[in-house]
């Protein structure tokens, strides 16, 4: 039954994952087009990129995965990193599947599939991981 509901658990942080995720896209792209009113596009583009990057952060930090532990700053810096592997996972599955004859859009969902999933878990594993380790390992504690 345990395993069971360490199953649910993560399905409903799945959950929160992608309905954040889908929240900070649709910010970006609002963001994004305000600021080409006043900027260049690529400058708005950068900056609304950025901006959502940070606030993505904080609210995976906070909300999806709930760690209040560890330096953020060490999980900023990850978070980039992961962020930038995602960007080259999804560009390469998207040229991959272009090259074999896929249509653009169906390659952009793929690509979009594929990133989705290993920010997930990078996110997950590589950015929070040891603040997550360190909450369960407390929690146990508490409960011996």
């Amino acid at each position: 039954m345990k395993r069971f509901i360490g199953g649910f658990a993560l399905s409903q942080q799945a959950i929160r994952f992608l309905c954040i995720g889908g929240g900070i896209t649709l910010f970006d792209w609002v963001t994004f087009t305000l600021l080409c009113r006043a900027m260049a596009p690529s400058i708005a583009f950068v900056t609304s990129y950025l901006v959502a990057v940070f606030i993505r952060f904080w609210l995976d930090r906070k909300i999806t995965f709930a760690v209040n532990d560890g330096s953020w700053i060490w999980q900023l810096v990850r978070y980039f990193l992961s962020c930038g592997a995602t960007f080259c996972i999804s560009f390469a599955s998207f040229q991959l599947a272009t090259a074999f004859g896929s249509p653009q859009f169906p390659a952009k969902i793929l690509s979009t599939a594929c990133g989705t999933v290993l920010g997930f878990l990078l996110f997950k594993f590589f950015v929070f991981a040891q603040s997550i380790l360190a909450e369960r390992s407390e929690h146990q504690q508490v409960g011996s």
